[in-house]
């Protein structure tokens, strides 16, 4: 499962994913990081990717973007991939705070 979230900041990936892409252990950098969750609950960090991971936005479209970005790897087993600022605002993802009333 991916997640996206403007109001996070990193590229997180789950524990068991990052397992599974072969990228734990000895290709993770120690990490400074405290993730704290919305329900206010904190995930360790195991560490942070050694190199860049690839994202590609729109792709086979005239707005493909692509983007390099390093990620951490937390506990997290509830998703495979979290998708956070550092990642979405490059590529203009915006959010709307918007709402729009609507009188019957």
């Amino acid at each position: 499962m991916v997640l996206l979230d403007t109001g996070a900041q990193p590229l997180i990936l789950g524990v068991q994913f990052a397992k599974k892409m072969h990228m734990f252990d000895s290709k993770l950098w120690k990490s400074m990081w405290q993730i704290c969750t919305a329900n206010g609950s904190v995930e360790e960090v195991f560490g942070e990717s050694s190199y860049f991971i690839a994202l590609n936005f729109n792709e086979g479209t005239n707005q493909e973007f692509f983007l390099q970005i390093r990620c951490l790897v937390t506990n997290a087993t509830n998703y495979n991939v979290f998708i956070g600022q550092e990642a979405l605002f490059p590529p203009g993802f915006t959010t709307n705070n918007w709402f729009e009333h609507v009188y019957y």
